[in-house]
Parts: structure tokens; C-alpha cells; sequence
């Protein structure tokens, strides 16, 4: 009897980061007062997995990383909430200083965030965040070092008003000011980081119209404070508000900008990696490094130091060696939006995208034979398998296909996982968000560096001659900002419906099983995707009737 192929894979990162991320939430559990122990049950399975299998040190030695793991993720979250919270208290005015590390444009002023933080005297960890009027803060400039006398108050509650602060906590953010009394600059100091980004910013506000160079910023750089709030709220409805956040988009576009300049010359690969790694985190510097950043680098990165060394690439296992750092070093993020949306994404791509294109494929393929057979009376054409290496030149019109057939494949795996983290974090779905990713994720891929490098050069030279320079990309935004003016793309949204847990799981499950990382039969597969997707009908009937 032939020997049946394992369920599924065993993929030794991917146990590694889930059990990082299950000792980050029973962490957060203990803090929370929610004390969820359960899930140290978790621990159990690989030891007792480790006792029968045949290979037992190996297995034990697994068991051992991942409980490891466990203890890693819960250690960090721990140590990160006692960190944050052994700071002084204050509540009254003070006199403060710091370095400027972000500023960002108000209608009244602006919102300056300070590291090197002193109160009264007293050297503090953590951030200060202040809102200053137009008078005291036009003149600031990125690493310029303050002094300031302000209302500050501390704030190191872990719970606000929307939740689990995740966001401030991981900027350790702990402190806020207002109604500054006088500002004062006293140390004019360097960061190349900060520089570039302030430099960018300039250039953009300097050469291009107000809305437009606010948008440019946004794409390039990630900050959407100059983004009018109407306009962002109306981006957001419309699905694809990814495109200022800086993640793997922006950063994938620059690694292949990076990969491409390097690629056809003799230098050897370790200095080639090098290189590319440098250019790749000096972009990321300036951005921020936020936790979309470091995933893609991570990611990226990965990927080109096993192709530099001929090593079998993994997508998957490339996606949780990002989750295991980006997590182990700001464990916080796992409960912000922005990292559940950027990990879900790539996730979905890596876990859903090849089965998709079989099938568009295939559907396509089909329409051509009912077309040419049943319409024209033509012979059906030679199939083709799309990922088979030994295949006949093709057509024009077949590479087009497949082309498509990717193309949509990526748009429509990252929407599947992305869909219920948008819906319970922002209460609404918008349908059209996959058409309109069709059209801009292509774009902005293609035009993202020829802007990037645009506003590079136009930092160098006068405001006159960058205007010209940045001519052609301010008409181009000014045209795509009328027309979301003209669409209100709430009308279009789905909201106020239940998702209950239940039925999110059934969701997950069902999209696991249209993965090809099961190892049975096509049959199989489809039945248990039916099955977990009629549990989630009859979870969002039960919810919602």
C-alpha cells in the first residue's frame, strides 16, 4: 500500500512565531484581567507529539524552541507594560526639553513629538507628545533640541478610548503637553534620517499645490497629517488607504529598483547584498521603521539572500521570520491595526495566491475554448500549465494572460484575509476596494521610485527648477484628487452587519483549505472548505436574524 502523504508540512518558523504570538497573548491576557491560563495548554501538544515520534531528540528539541518561544513572547510583553509604566507622574506645567524626532501640521499649529525628554530637570524614558501654536513651533525643525515651559500630564494607561493602546505604547509615547507658555531652541543637531524625510517634505509643500504634495508625502514618506481629513476619511472607504502606509508595496518597489541596479555587474554577492540591504534600510530609516516596514525588509531581504545563495525560497517561512522579529522586538503591535492589516495581506498572498491564479486561469482558459469552439468553430488551443518549467515559447496573448491571471491572484488573496480585520476594527467593508486596488496597486508600483527619485533630485536643486521637475506627477495627483472628490465612496460600503467569533474562524478555516499547503486531493479540499464555509452561514445567520 503506497505510503500517504503527511497532512500538512511541518514549517518550523511558522510554529515558531505562532507560539511567540500565544505568549504574547497570555501576557496580555494577565494584564488585560481577562487571566486567559488556557493558553498555556498550548505547550502541551509538542512535547506530547515529541514522546511518539520516531525521530525523538529532534522532536524534543522542537518542542523546546517553541516553548521557548512562548516564554519569549510572554517575557517581552511583560517586560515592554513595566517599562512603560515606570516613569514620573506629572500633572501641571513644567519646564520640559527634548529633541524633535516628528512634527506633523495641524490647523492651528502643530503636533511635535519629543525623545531626550527631561521634566524639570529630571531625565525621563519615553516620548513626549505636544500640540504647539503656529507661534511656537513654525521655526522647529526635525533633531533640533528644545526647551519649552508647557502643561504636561502623564498618560501610561494601557486601555483608551478605542482599546489597547498599541500604537502609543509602541512608540513609548508617555507623556503630553499643551498651551506652551515659550519655546526656545537650543541645540540645532544632525540626524541623516531625519533630514531626508524633512528635506523630502519641504521640497514636496515647496514645488508642488497644497493637497498634492500632501498626498505625495503621504505615499512616499507615510505621514498623512497635511492629507485633508475628508479626503483621507473618503480613501479610506474607498479600500485602499494602504497606499500611505509605508509597507511591502513601497518598500518591495525599491528593493526591485535596488536588485535591478546591481544586477548586471561583477561585484561579488556579499557586497551586492550589501548594498541593496543598505539602500533598502536607509529608506526605511526614514520612514520610520514602523512595523509594515521592518516585516517587508525582513521579507525582502530574505528573499535575495536565498536567491544570492541558491537557496529554496519560502514565502511563508520568509513572512513569520518577520513576524518573530518585528513582534519579539515591539510585541505591542500585535494588537494594532496596522500590523494585523500588513501581515494579513502578505499571509494571503503567500498562503492563497497560487491557488487563485489556477483558477482564474482555468476559467479563463475555459471561456477561450467555449469562445473559439462553440462561436467561432475553431480547434480548442494546446493547454498550458502556467507553472510548469518546461513549456513551448508562448504567445503574446498567453503571457498577457497569465500576467492578469498574477495580477489578480495578489489583488484578491491580500482582500480575503484582509476583510475581517477591517471589519472589526473600522465596523464597515467596502466592496469596491477590489476594483480600485486593481487599478492603483499596478500604479503605484510602476510610478512609485520614478516619484521617489523625482523628489530626490528636486532636493537638490531650487525651488523653480524642482517645480518643473515635479510638474507632470502634481497634475497627475491633482487630476486623481478631483475625481475622489466627485465619488463618495461610503454609499458603497457594507456595514452594521455581526461577525460573530465563530464565524470568523469558519472564515479562516474555509480560506486555509483553498490553499495548496494540505497535502490531499482537490476533493478533499473543496469539501472542507465547504463544510467551514457552510459553518459560517449558519454563525452569521445565528448572529444576525
Amino acid at each position: 500500500m503506497q505510503k500517504r502523504e503527511r497532512f500538512i508540512n511541518f514549517r518550523p518558523v511558522l510554529l515558531s512565531a505562532l507560539f511567540l504570538i500565544f505568549g504574547i497573548l497570555f501576557s496580555y491576557s494577565q494584564y488585560c484581567g481577562e487571566n486567559a491560563w488556557w493558553l498555556l495548554l498550548v505547550l502541551a501538544p509538542p512535547f506530547f507529539i515529541s514522546f511518539f515520534a520516531k525521530k525523538k531528540l529532534r522532536a524534543t528539541i522542537y518542542a523546546l524552541v517553541f516553548c521557548c518561544c512562548f516564554f519569549i513572547g510572554a517575557g517581552s510583553f511583560t517586560l515592554k507594560m513595566e517599562n512603560y509604566r515606570d516613569c514620573g507622574s506629572y500633572y501641571g506645567v513644567y519646564t520640559v526639553t527634548g529633541r524633535v524626532v516628528e512634527t506633523a501640521k495641524t490647523d492651528s499649529g502643530h503636533k511635535v513629538l519629543l525623545s531626550e525628554v527631561t521634566i524639570d530637570g529630571n531625565t525621563e524614558s519615553g516620548k513626549l507628545s505636544a500640540y504647539l501654536l503656529s507661534p511656537y513651533s513654525d521655526s522647529l525643525r526635525l533633531s533640533d533640541r528644545v526647551e519649552l515651559k508647557v502643561f504636561v500630564r502623564t498618560d501610561t494607561a494601557l486601555e483608551g478610548e478605542y482599546g489597547f493602546r498599541a500604537e502609543e505604547i509602541a512608540d513609548d509615547i508617555r507623556f503630553y503637553a499643551s498651551d506652551a507658555e515659550n519655546l526656545r531652541v537650543t541645540e540645532n543637531s544632525f540626524d541623516l534620517l531625519l533630514f531626508l524625510r524633512e528635506r523630502m517634505t519641504e521640497t514636496a509643500y515647496a514645488c508642488m499645490d497644497g493637497q498634492t504634495a500632501a498626498v505625495t508625502v503621504a505615499m512616499l514618506l507615510g505621514d498623512t497629517s497635511g492629507v485633508e481629513e475628508g479626503l483621507l476619511q473618503n480613501i479610506r472607504y474607498g479600500g485602499i488607504a494602504h497606499i500611505f502606509a509605508v509597507s511591502g508595496l513601497h518598500i518591495g518597489a525599491v528593493f526591485l529598483f535596488c536588485t535591478l541596479l546591481f544586477k548586471n555587474n561583477r561585484l561579488p554577492r556579499w557586497i551586492r547584498f550589501f548594498l541593496v540591504a543598505a539602500l533598502v534600510l536607509l529608506y526605511g530609516g526614514v520612514c520610520g521603521y514602523s512595523a509594515s516596514v521592518v516585516r517587508a525588509i525582513v521579507t525582502c531581504l530574505t528573499l535575495y539572500a536565498c536567491k544570492l545563495i541558491g537557496l529554496k525560497y519560502d514565502s511563508l517561512e520568509s513572512l513569520s521570520l518577520a513576524a518573530l522579529i518585528t513582534f519579539a522586538a515591539y510585541p505591542t503591535l500585535l494588537f494594532g491595526v496596522g500590523a494585523q492589516l500588513s501581515f494579513a495581506a502578505c499571509a494571503g498572498i503567500a498562503l492563497l495566491k497560487r491557488g487563485l491564479e489556477r483558477v482564474l486561469l482555468s476559467a479563463w482558459t475555459g471561456a477561450d475554448k467555449f469562445v473559439l469552439q462553440k462561436i467561432f468553430k475553431r480547434p480548442p488551443p494546446l493547454s498550458v500549465d502556467m507553472f510548469s518549467q518546461n513549456q513551448p515559447p508562448l504567445s503574446l496573448y498567453t503571457l498577457a494572460k497569465r500576467s492578469v491571471c498574477s495580477f489578480l491572484g495578489v489583488t484578491l488573496s491580500a482582500q480575503v484575509l484582509t476583510a475581517p480585520v477591517l471589519y472589526l476594527s473600522f465596523g464597515y467593508f467596502s466592496p469596491i476596494s477590489v476594483l480600485l486596488n486593481m487599478v492603483f496597486v499596478p500604479l503605484v508600483s510602476a510610478v512609485f521610485c520614478i516619484l521617489l527619485a523625482l523628489v530626490l533630485i528636486a532636493c537638490l536643486l531650487p525651488t523653480a527648477a524642482g517645480a518643473v521637475l515635479l510638474y507632470v506627477p502634481n497634475v497627475v495627483w491633482a487630476a486623481l484628487l478631483i475625481a475622489f472628490e466627485a465619488v463618495d465612496f461610503s454609499a458603497l460600503i457594507t456595514m452594521g452587519t455581526a461577525l460573530p467569533i465563530g464565524g470568523l474562524i469558519a472564515y479562516f478555516c474555509a480560506a486555509a483549505f483553498c490553499t495548496d499547503k494540505f497535502n490531499v486531493t482537490r476533493k478533499e479540499k473543496a469539501g472542507y472548505a465547504l463544510l467551514f464555509a457552510a459553518a459560517l452561514i449558519v454563525c452569521m445567520i445565528a448572529a444576525n436574524v
